[in-house]
This record gives structure tokens, sequence and C-alpha cells, in this order.
């Protein structure tokens, strides 16, 4: 097996990963209006819950195409050419495209929690002073 084809398999996994979460949260909050049926203030709650919902897992989703889809897509390009890639490219995708990743799943999972988005940006504060006093 080609180390493309490992690479799309992967890809079509996370993909379909990211599509089923996105289908099971649709079907969870219909449930959910079906069984509140129409309670005004109730519903209007659930429809501000399920928006944040679905951007929260938009802006992961996005964050994992970013960061993994110009590595594989480089692989691909590699692949096929004749090309032998030059060691620089697949440092610069260790060195920042996958710590990016692994930084931003963590602010989107928490950073829709009004408490902790407080503190983050108390402690950035606090961080920026610091260096500018130094």
């Amino acid at each position: 097996v080609s180390y493309c084809s490992t690479l799309t398999c992967i890809l079509g996994a996370l993909l379909t990963t990211y599509l089923r979460i996105l289908i099971k949260q649709k079907k969870s909050m219909q449930n959910l209006a079906a069984a509140s049926g129409n309670q005004g203030d109730a519903n209007n709650a659930m429809k501000t819950q399920t928006s944040a919902l679905t951007l929260k897992i938009a802006l992961m989703i996005g964050s994992e195409l970013l960061c993994w889809i110009p590595y594989i897509l480089t692989i691909i390009f590699f692949e096929f050419s004749s090309k032998k890639p030059p060691p620089l490219v697949f440092e610069l995708f260790a060195l920042v495209f996958i710590p990016l990743n692994s930084l931003l799943n963590p602010l989107f999972y928490s950073g829709t929690y009004k408490l902790m988005t407080t503190k983050m940006w108390v402690l950035w504060r606090k961080f920026v002073e610091k260096i500018l006093s130094t």
C-alpha cells in the first residue's frame, strides 16, 4: 500500500468522523426541539445553544483541515512528481502546522465557556504586561 493511499484513507476517516458528528448533533437538536414543542423562550435558548455548538464543531473541523490538508497535499504532490521534497518542507509542518492544530483544539473546546474565556484573557494580559515591562 502506497503512502499516498494511506493518507487518502486517513483523510477520508477524518472527514467521515466529523460528518458523523455534525449529523448526530443535528439529529439530537431536532429531537430536543420536537420534545420541547413550541415553548418560546426554551426554543430560542435551544437555537442559541445549537448555533454555538455548530460553530464550535465547524471551527474544530476547519482547524483540522487548515493544519492537515497542506501536509497531505504536499505528500501527494511529491508522491506523483519526480522531485524529492526538501527536508525544510516537513520540518515546517512538524514545527508549525501540527503544533498549531494541537494549540487550537483546546481553545475551541474551552473558548465557548464564558468563565474560561475570561480567565484566559486575564492570563494573556498578565503575560503581555510582564513582557512589556522587561
